[in-house]
């Protein structure tokens, strides 16, 4: 009798719950799958948000880059502990190049996939929040009609005159700052900050985007700006810009710059730690 009671009590409501029963799955890709598009959702739900907020609020360019780090750091904590919490193909490309994707390769699959489906979709939502507003700003004179497209992705800013491999250089140099934090934080011989490393992830993003976002718009990320570029070209298809040259940048710049980040990493710090100390606890599974 005590055992059948300890069982019994030991079952959570939620292992009980109708929801676990009819759509739980033990599938792993398809847990990875949910996971990332959830992480990536909140990514360009807050921070496509926030980029509509400051142009009718006048928040400005600090304010567009804390919101999303932090929307970074939520999106991370959110898939985190099912996929890894990637949310950025640039990750993906990191740990591929350092072989980390031994058990988990699927992800390159998911990084395709959540480029096109979950920004959109994003992007969607931010559309219906602000249609109504922008309408009216366009009525007024306030925002021309042809930059609404301009909300979704990134694009040179034209304060400077900056040549294409500037631009492509400005991705590489921000993500590889992107990735060496993340590997900074998820490895365990070094300051190892445990459940921060999601925030101080983060955090790197919007200093990425304070310090490089002036001269192309600091993607550092493909999901960010590919998803939402599809959106704005079917929705705003006025704007003959968005697919110029430089829409290579957003989409290959970060890709170099992640696997620059990992192998400089690797080459100036995991690969030195003495060969007496505790066995290295770094993990894929805390990362962007």
């Amino acid at each position: 009798m005590a055992n059948t009671s300890l069982n019994s009590s030991s079952s959570t409501p939620f292992e009980k719950s109708k929801l676990r029963r009819i759509f739980g799955t033990q599938n792993n890709i398809l847990r990875i799958a949910l996971a990332e598009f959830l992480g990536t959702f909140i990514l360009c739900l807050i921070g496509l948000g926030a980029v509509h907020e400051a142009q009718v609020s006048q928040t400005g360019t600090l304010g567009v880059c804390l919101a999303f780090g932090f929307a970074v750091a939520f999106g991370v904590y959110a898939s985190a502990g099912v996929s890894g919490g990637h949310i950025n193909p640039a990750v993906t490309m990191a740990m591929f190049t350092l072989g980390k994707l031994a058990s988990r390769s699927i992800h390159e699959l998911f990084c395709c996939l959540r480029c096109v489906l979950r920004p959109r979709s994003a992007s969607c939502r931010n559309a219906k929040f602000y249609r109504q507003v922008f309408i009216e700003l366009a009525g007024f004179k306030l925002i021309p009609e042809t930059n609404l497209a301009r909300l979704y992705v990134t694009a040179p800013s034209g304060a400077y005159d900056v040549n294409m491999g500037s631009l492509f250089f400005d991705q590489i140099i921000g993500t590889w700052i992107l990735i060496t934090v993340i590997f900074t934080v998820i490895d365990a011989q070094n300051v190892n900050p445990g459940g921060l490393a999601p925030l101080l992830i983060g955090m790197a993003a919007a200093v990425s985007g304070l310090a490089y976002g002036a001269n192309g718009g600091g993607a550092i990320n493909p999901a960010r700006d590919f998803g939402p570029r599809l959106f704005a070209t079917i929705f705003y298809p006025g704007d003959e810009t968005l697919w110029d040259g430089f829409f290579t940048v957003p989409l290959f710049g970060p890709l170099i710059g992640g696997a620059l980040g990992a192998l400089t990493y690797q080459l100036s710090i995991a690969a030195h730690w003495p060969y007496n100390a505790a066995p290295s606890k770094e993990r894929d599974d805390v990362s962007l």
